[in-house]
């Protein structure tokens, strides 16, 4: 995580820094991103830089978790449904809620791909952080639906919650890097996939 040095900067300073280091992460993922290319469009020297961070993975740990903690704002209404809507209607109104989060931050879908496609043990480390986040909420959902009788009582409940955690994080962000997407196309897209989940497939 970021030294004191570097929040002790003014926060214009500080703001110039991460956009520069989200442009970086952008282009590239974490094992071919650049600290040179990262400073330079900062306008700081490379001595600053390890003033401010241990090395380029911690910066990225601190882009990464800047990054989610203003996705978990945007969605923080409806997170607070969790209890009180049944689970899948929870789990429309989320996953819709991140979309409309993404598609306003275009960077952040683009970041996400490298993300995922990044082969160092830090990239696999903070996707496990993300997907556990999302499937101890959802887990909550699903037992408490199933308690209220809601679900077959057969359901395994980590089963369908890590099958949910892959339609919000992975599927999603390369769907919609493979084509031009919309919103309403993504509620068509996951009406249908929670449609199979409540019927399943078989006559």
């Amino acid at each position: 995580m970021p030294t004191q040095t570097f929040f002790n900067l003014p926060e214009k300073k500080r703001q110039k820094i991460f956009n520069a280091s989200v442009q970086e992460f952008t282009i590239r993922n974490l094992a071919e991103a650049n600290i040179s290319h990262i400073v330079k469009a900062a306008g700081i020297s490379r001595g600053s830089f390890y003033q401010y961070f241990a090395d380029k993975e911690d910066l990225y740990i601190h882009i990464f978790l800047t990054l989610r903690e203003d996705r978990h704002i945007h969605t923080q209404d409806v997170i607070d449904s969790l209890k009180t809507l049944p689970f899948l209607e929870f789990y429309k109104a989320f996953y819709l809620k991140n979309a409309e989060y993404l598609l306003q931050h275009a960077d952040h879908i683009k970041l996400g791909k490298h993300l995922y496609t990044c082969p160092l043990e830090t990239s696999r480390r903070l996707i496990e952080i993300l997907q556990k986040r999302y499937k101890d909420m959802y887990l909550i959902g699903i037992e408490h639906d199933k308690g209220k009788g809601l679900f077959r009582e057969g359901v395994n409940s980590s089963v369908l919650a890590e099958l949910l955690v892959h339609m919000s994080t992975d599927i999603f962000i390369f769907e919609v890097v493979k084509s031009e997407v919309n919103l309403r196309n993504i509620e068509a897209n996951i009406d249908s996939v929670l449609d199979i989940v409540r019927r399943g497939i078989m006559v």
